[in-house]
């Protein structure tokens, strides 16, 4: 079965880059470790929709 994006799809996936970069894990326990679970999910919200 084949599915065709739709013109606004398209444009979404050819704007995003070819690699995404991860942090080292020392660098995240660092900067979320402290965290309650509320202000994490808030910090992913807020990661979300900055994409």
């Amino acid at each position: 079965m084949t599915y065709i994006l739709v013109k606004d799809e398209e444009k979404f996936w050819i704007s995003q880059p070819a690699e995404i970069t991860i942090s080292p894990i020392d660098e995240i326990e660092k900067k979320y470790g402290g965290l309650t679970n509320e202000e994490l999910w808030q910090s992913i919200k807020d990661t979300i929709g900055k994409l």
